[in-house]
């Protein structure tokens, strides 16, 4: 029924003024002038699903441009899970500052989030749960209740995405899932322990980072990325988007971007890494990223990179399985070729229906969950001692009482005595882990070794942004 409507539409080639925020004069009504799925007269003149020369979805009142691209997504959410706004205001402006052109001559992407309405608190959701609450309450109460409902939520079905922050998912602790790629639907689930909680009623609901990051990362899916862009090879560190289990969440790299990936960076091949070219330069330049296997270290892109882990950058022919970065999805797999993407010059608009898409690698796989969230923690620690521990005593001198305490002090805590900075990681103390981090930092200074402070550094930033 989906494509004959469209085919109807399609048929009127008529042209039609365009409305006051275009720069355009003029728009064919069966075209789509701004690439976003959304037919000209749709967003000039509103949605008439049936033809009938009543409109059922007014798109310009919600904000449609025929000249600048659009995206509208529904939210509602369960009972003690409504979204925090400042996450979705993360997620809106990085659509907003987007490369992606437009014939208004501005670049960005509106997005457009509309929180509906409040759902019963359920302990558990699943994609056939997502499916039926779309079922239900796809629309506003007003709509559904309309004469005309039929029209109103086909035209509904067809302009927009439905998304549903929810508590869990059946027996797991995933962060959320889209059944379908590209698809029409997802769910975000942060509802498990160790997740963020709202300080306001202490139910877990995942930090404002948290948030953000699944909400991008599963709207990422539905608009046809996957975990490694164009395939599921996840966790590749010439993949810097948030569609990577390493960049989901600041949960390995406290400063981060929202964003999906902007260029293409070069195929690295695992048996035959040059460490003179690196990654490659990125857009924008610089940019940081994560690659393993464990201990993992951080590079910058546009640089030559220690890949043989020997202290220096020259050598040519490396064996490394760089994109094993202990999470679901990202074990050990040596031998692969890594391709780079441009997610944002591949998103795939409209004409994807309810459970048509393709099932993608994501759909009933666990996506990253609170196993994953800990193990990027105790990642980052074991980082930090590789490089940090043993502290060498020429830094210190013990004729000096304090230092020799200080010394001591800083052994004990790399040596996970002192406090036991693992458990405190594990069990989600994360408060406690970021004192004595910051503590580990100080005592550690006197050493002039700039890197393990680095490293200290982001790991406060990434407990900080899951609080």
């Amino acid at each position: 029924m989906y494509y004959l409507i469209c085919g109807i539409l399609l048929m009127n080639y008529n042209s039609v003024q365009a409305n006051p925020k275009s720069n355009s004069t003029e728009f064919l009504i069966g075209g789509d002038d701004d690439g976003d799925g959304l037919l000209n007269s749709w967003e000039i003149n509103g949605l008439d699903i049936n033809n009938d020369g009543n409109i059922d979805l007014d798109l310009p009142a919600m904000g449609s441009d025929p000249s600048h691209k659009d995206i509208f997504v529904e939210v509602d959410f369960m009972e003690n899970h409504r979204p925090n706004q400042a996450a979705l205001d993360e997620v809106i402006t990085s659509f907003a500052n987007s490369p992606s052109v437009n014939p208004d001559g501005n670049n960005g992407i509106n997005l457009h989030i509309n929180i509906d309405e409040q759902l019963p608190h359920e302990d558990n959701m699943n994609s056939d749960d997502l499916y039926e609450y779309k079922g239900l309450h796809l629309g506003n109460v007003v709509e559904r209740a309309d004469a005309n409902r039929d029209n109103v939520i086909n035209a509904r079905e067809i302009a927009t995405h439905y998304a549903i922050f929810g508590h869990t998912q059946p027996y797991s602790t995933s962060s959320g899932e889209s059944p379908n790629m590209p698809g029409k639907e997802f769910m975000v689930t942060l509802g498990a322990s160790k997740w963020g909680s709202d300080p306001a009623t202490g139910h877990n609901v995942g930090s404002i980072d948290q948030q953000s990051g699944t909400f991008m990362h599963e709207l990422g899916h539905n608009l046809g990325l996957d975990h490694g862009g164009w395939n599921d090879i996840n966790c590749k560190p010439n993949y810097l988007s948030v569609m990577n289990y390493a960049y989901q969440m600041s949960s390995l790299l406290g400063n981060r971007t929202l964003d999906y990936s902007r260029s293409v960076l070069p195929l690295l091949n695992e048996n035959n890494l040059n460490e003179v070219e690196g990654l490659g330069m990125s857009t924008p330049p610089n940019m940081i990223s994560a690659y393993g296997p464990p201990p993992i270290k951080f590079t910058f892109t546009g640089i030559p990179v220690d890949w043989s882990r020997d202290d220096t950058t020259t050598d040519l022919g490396v064996h490394a399985d760089i994109n094993n970065i202990p999470s679901e999805g990202c074990l050990r797999s040596s031998g692969e070729n890594l391709a780079g993407y441009n997610d944002w010059a591949s998103l795939t608009f409209g004409d994807v229906s309810n459970g048509t898409g393709s099932t993608h690698s994501g759909a009933g796989q666990k996506e990253f969950t609170t196993e994953d969230l800990i193990g990027h923690r105790i990642l980052l620690w074991e980082s930090i001692k590789d490089l940090a521990y043993p502290v060498n005593p020429i830094y210190y001198n013990f004729s000096n009482p304090t230092e020799v305490q200080n010394y001591q002090l800083t052994n004990a805590i790399l040596n996970d005595t002192y406090n036991n900075m693992t458990n405190l990681l594990v069990t989600s103390q994360l408060k406690n882990a970021i004192n004595q981090t910051n503590e580990l930092k100080e005592l550690y200074k006197v050493t002039n070794d700039t890197k393990p402070i680095w490293y200290m550094d982001n790991m406060v930033t990434v407990l900080q942004k899951q609080i």
